[in-house]
C-alpha cells in the first residue's frame, strides 16, 4: 500500500485489522483449537478485493519493471501481460524471456505470501519453434492449445 501512496495511518489501520487473526474449524464434528492466520485476506470483508488488486498490481508491475520484451501492442507500446481478476498471462517473444518473467513473478509472489501453482499454470505457444519447458521451480508447466 505504501508503494501506491496510501497514507501510513491507513496502512497501520489495515495492518491492525489483520494482526493476531486466528481461526477455528470443525473437523470430524469437533471444534479445533485456535490457529493463527498469517497470509491471505479476510473472507467477506469489503476491503479484501481492494487489497488483492493492490497485491496483484504490484506483482505485475515489479515483474515487468524495466523489461521490454513483451509483444508489440501498437507502434509505440509493448504488451507485457494480460490480467483479469486472479488470472494473469505473461507475454514474451522467447523462452528465455518468458522463463525470466515466470521466475521473477514466482519469487515476488512468495515474498508477499502468495504461491504460484504449477498445476494451474499453462503455457500457450504461438508461432514458436521451441518446445523447451517453462518452469516454476523444478516443475514444468503444461503446454496447451487454448485458454
Amino acid at each position: 500500500m505504501r508503494n501506491y501512496g496510501i497514507p501510513e495511518k491507513i496502512v497501520s489501520l489495515v495492518r491492525k485489522m489483520y494482526d493476531g487473526t486466528c481461526c477455528r474449524i470443525v473437523h470430524d464434528g469437533q471444534l479445533t483449537d485456535r490457529f493463527n492466520i498469517r497470509t491471505g485476506v479476510r473472507q467477506e470483508c469489503l476491503l479484501s478485493p481492494f487489497l488483492f488488486i493492490l497485491a496483484t498490481d504490484w506483482l505485475i508491475r515489479e515483474t515487468t519493471k524495466g523489461v521490454k520484451n513483451g509483444i508489440q501492442g501498437t507502434l509505440w507500446t509493448q504488451l507485457e501481460d494480460l490480467d483479469f481478476a486472479n488470472d494473469l498471462a505473461l507475454l514474451s517473444h522467447s523462452h528465455t524471456q518468458i522463463q525470466a518473467k515466470t521466475t521473477t513473478l514466482n519469487k515476488l509472489s512468495e515474498s508477499i505470501g502468495l504461491r504460484s501453482h504449477p498445476a494451474k499454470s499453462k503455457v500457450l505457444r504461438v508461432g514458436t519453434q521451441t518446445s523447451e519447458a517453462v518452469m516454476i521451480g523444478d516443475q514444468p508447466l503444461e503446454d496447451v492449445d487454448a485458454f
